[in-house]
């Protein structure tokens, strides 16, 4: 298995399905209670898309690109490049409030959908009297 190195992440391949954040890259961010949180598996047109993340002391630790469309070259070319770029804003902005990716817009599309609802579930579980994960 071959590793890239991105400036805030470590991409595991194929292109991004294990994500791990950097010690050190903490931002201000919403409360979220720490644990593993999946997302469900979103339309991505050309295949689906499902995340998870993983939360240790509020911060994101580490993502799991769990589907992805990679069946046809084109697909495969359009998240190579985009699930990065859509990992380091998500890690900057501590959040699936992020731009989507020209050019990715399905993948964007999904991967924030799916990423939201892990996030969502996180931020719901750090309530008073919440459920554990």
């Amino acid at each position: 298995m071959r590793v890239i190195a991105l400036s805030l992440l470590v991409v595991a391949c194929p292109f991004a399905s294990s994500i791990a954040v950097a010690a050190g890259a903490a931002t201000p961010s919403p409360v979220y209670a720490d644990g593993t949180y999946t997302g469900p598996s979103v339309d991505a047109y050309y295949g689906n898309v499902q995340m998870q993340v993983t939360i240790t002391a509020g911060h994101i630790s580490g993502f799991n690109l769990l589907d992805f469309p990679r069946h046809t070259g084109t697909s495969i070319s359009i998240n190579r490049q985009a699930i990065p770029m859509l990992a380091r804003e998500v890690v900057a902005a501590q959040s699936a409030n992020v731009d989507i990716i020209t050019g990715a817009t399905y993948t964007s599309e999904a991967f924030i959908s799916s990423l939201g609802s892990a996030f969502q579930q996180a931020s719901q579980a750090a309530k008073p009297n919440a459920p554990a994960p």
